[in-house]
């Protein structure tokens, strides 16, 4: 049997596929009635992620985890996908954690954004503060900083949270420089 868009849909997250205001805050901007009657096999990459999306925000959850949802969407799409998303989480006082490479859908996306750049293995590493290998990576000037906003290097602190992830102290500034022009962090 070949699904179509509202088979999977109707399966899948019927609650919400039923209900009106999900239809219009999520359903229309993600254009999905054009795609109701598609068969799923049929659906390009981009068709697909508009999909998942809505599915993904279709299931009850307190928080939502969402990997790189502007993948295979146009401009446009990603634009809408963002807004989409950012509207569904406030009016639905969730949380997200979104995983997005695309620099700036993530700090329109966040209330806060959290940086990673490690070359050497390829995966974050943040040390508790003041710990052995804390003060290793900061001699050597390759290091995670995660704190407060405003936290300076001898740990006062400031208002708010934000992580930032950089591999000198350097990019680190420049990078909060940059998130605080966005208004990300104050």
């Amino acid at each position: 049997m070949v699904w179509t868009v509202r088979d999977l849909l109707y399966r899948t997250i019927y609650e919400r596929f039923a209900d009106p205001q999900f239809n219009t805050d999520v359903m229309k901007p993600k254009l999905i009635e054009q795609l109701m009657d598609k068969d799923i096999i049929h659906l390009s990459g981009g068709e697909l992620q508009r999909v998942a999306i809505v599915i993904c925000l279709g299931k009850q959850a307190n928080v939502y985890l969402i990997d790189e949802p502007s993948a295979f969407l146009d401009a446009e799409q990603r634009v809408v996908t963002a807004r989409v998303i950012k509207r569904y989480i406030m009016h639905s006082k969730k949380t997200a954690f979104v995983v997005e490479h695309d620099f700036i859908m993530a700090t329109y996306l966040a209330n806060h954004v959290i940086v990673f750049e490690d070359p050497t293995n390829f995966r974050p590493r943040i040390n508790k503060y003041n710990s052995v290998k804390d003060r290793e990576q900061k001699e050597s000037g390759n290091y995670f900083f995660v704190g407060e906003i405003g936290e300076d290097e001898e740990g006062k602190k400031g208002s708010g949270i934000a992580a930032i992830g950089a591999s000198s102290i350097a990019e680190r500034k420049e990078l909060t420089k940059k998130m605080k022009k966005q208004k990300k962090i104050r």
